[in-house]
């Protein structure tokens, strides 16, 4: 009867442990995933400092390049080696919109509790990523809901 006990307090402790763990991964993935769009945000920048526009898709396609992790260079500048690229197959790649004087980067996020969400990424609100907790980062000069310029 103790060992019955004892082997269902551990069975317990496990079942605690291990949904702990999950929600710490899905954090620090969260977590890289906000240094990857910001890595991007200030190599658009920079390519905004040197030609007065930000990319468009016609002319660099930002999003193509991040879901290949291609080198983001013009000439001989290289603003960034290597895109960064959404990690887990479930959720959608990351996503770029920009006028000639600001832009837009989107992703999910897995914890839909983390305080940085703007809301649910339904393809209408918020951009063109899947429904989730969206993370956005604008240029300096618009909001998240903001027309581009």
């Amino acid at each position: 009867m103790e060992l019955l006990v004892v082997i269902s307090i551990m069975g317990i402790l496990t079942v605690m442990i291990a949904g702990s763990f999950v929600g710490a991964q899905q954090k620090s993935r969260d977590a890289a995933r906000k240094a990857n769009l910001k890595s991007v945000a200030d190599a658009l920048n920079m390519y905004y400092s040197d030609n007065g526009v930000y990319p468009d898709g016609s002319s660099i396609d930002i999003t193509y390049l991040m879901k290949n992790q291609s080198e983001f260079k013009v000439g001989n500048v290289i603003y960034m080696k290597k895109m960064p690229k959404e990690t887990v197959s479930s959720l959608k790649q990351f996503e770029y919109e920009a006028g000639a004087k600001s832009f837009r980067l989107y992703a999910n996020l897995e914890n839909s509790k983390d305080g940085d969400c703007v809301g649910d990424c339904n393809g209408t609100t918020y951009g063109k990523v899947s429904t989730g907790c969206c993370y956005v980062i604008t240029s300096s000069n618009i909001g998240v809901t903001s027309p581009l310029l």
